[in-house]
């Protein structure tokens, strides 16, 4: 089916809900309330037209994605940049745990039927301190004996923090590797 077709589809669904909608208002006085199979088919048709299915939370980016083998964390701010960043074989092992910017927990699944890998969420409640303290123990495994210390509650300046914190590291261990080399001439 093309996509003006349904388009055309939805639209005259709607039109058509709106019919029934009105004719099963109940009113009392100047107060017009729908009943709840009404607004349920509302939110329904307004999740198809948004590309959601029912049910399915919104994440809000930018999304955190840490690997379960290293507890490296990565960031990413839409879907385009993150949908092929990772290996079909790893997404099935279930090696990707991920939050989006408010702690809402999914995890990245490998869709056969697409080829493609797509968000599962996890959870419906924020686990937004268990995202922080990904995020620091990140900064932690990779710069074990550098102080850090961040108190803000904003994850992307947390995260912002800690990855110019582990970049000043591997700098530092850069320039002392070439200093030994030149040490050694």
């Amino acid at each position: 089916m093309r996509l003006h077709q349904i388009g055309d589809l939805i639209q005259l669904e709607v039109q058509t809900l709106q019919i029934h909608l009105v004719k099963n208002l109940i009113t009392t006085e100047e107060l017009l309330i729908p009943k709840q199979e009404e607004r349920d088919q509302v939110e329904e048709l307004i999740n198809i037209v948004h590309g959601k299915e029912v049910g399915e939370m919104e994440l809000t980016y930018p999304l955190f994605i840490m690997a379960t083998d290293d507890k490296s964390i990565k960031k990413f701010d839409s879907w385009d940049k993150l949908k092929n960043w990772y290996e079909q074989i790893d997404i099935e092992e279930g090696l990707f745990l991920g939050w989006d910017l408010n702690g809402y927990p999914f995890k990245l699944v490998w869709d056969k039927s697409q080829s493609s890998a797509m968000i599962e969420t996890t959870g419906e409640l924020s686990e937004i301190d268990q995202l922080r303290n990904a995020i620091r123990d990140y900064v932690r495994d990779y710069r074990p004996k550098a102080p850090f210390d961040y108190s803000g509650s904003n994850v992307v300046e947390l995260f912002k923090t800690v990855e110019d914190h582990i970049n000043q590291g591997k700098l530092s261990y850069k320039i002392k590797m070439k200093l030994k080399s030149l040490w050694k001439k």
